[in-house]
């Protein structure tokens, strides 16, 4: 299989996927992965997300190197495990700067594994509500997507962040907007306001990956 069309067309009928339930779930419009299958797109930046969908090697799908792998017929293994990470809930993570030092194995409500490079101090969190939802078939955190959050990450106008707001007791996960002197905090759905900010918000982590289970 010399090109994407061909490997991407051959992963999917393993998988017993159809074109528009990828779209789904990697939310992106079915035109998009039919100009791919199609052969009208030689490549993808949704590539590394097609593949977690489909669940098969990102490097393979990409370029046709190695094993098509992570289980389609129990071909080769997933990709080695690098750490585990915490995943906490949304109070915690309002005040991780004051916990992380102390934070212990029995204070997280599970721990992830995670195949990726592991930072000192990431954490996992379970988003909670549709604010981050995009019904407009764009990025999308849909609610019970896993979201790995990096707190020595510099983040910057466009980054996903998790924040906490002056006298919150929890954190929330939305959009960092800096627009010249103003800056907000912007939920991907447009039924949510977005929230102007100022010395009242502390971001707490930028993250780095989400992860939606099926």
């Amino acid at each position: 299989m010399n090109n994407l069309s061909e490997r991407l067309n051959h992963a999917l009928k393993i998988a017993g996927i159809t074109q528009s339930e990828l779209a789904r779930r990697i939310g992106i419009k079915q035109q998009s992965i039919n100009q791919i299958c199609s052969g009208k797109s030689a490549r993808s930046r949704y590539t590394t997300q097609i593949a977690d969908a489909i669940n098969v090697n990102s490097h393979w799908l990409a370029t046709g190197e190695g094993a098509i792998g992570m289980g389609l017929n129990n071909l080769e293994s997933g990709p080695a495990i690098q750490g585990k990470i915490p995943l906490i809930n949304w109070v915690q993570a309002g005040c991780w700067a004051q916990i992380r030092k102390g934070f212990t194995s029995d204070d997280a409500e599970e721990w992830r594994e995670y195949t990726g490079k592991v930072n000192e101090g990431c954490f996992a969190l379970r988003v909670k509500g549709d604010s981050m939802e995009n019904p407009n078939g764009k990025k999308s955190i849909p609610e019970g997507a896993l979201v790995i959050v990096d707190p020595d990450m510099e983040y910057h106008s466009g980054s996903f962040v998790v924040a906490r707001l002056e006298n919150a007791t929890e954190a929330t996960l939305k959009q960092f907007v800096s627009d010249g002197n103003h800056q907000f905090l912007k939920p991907l759905n447009p039924q949510y306001p977005a929230i102007p900010i100022n010395d009242n918000c502390t971001i707490v982590g930028v993250v780095k990956q989400a992860i939606i289970e099926f």
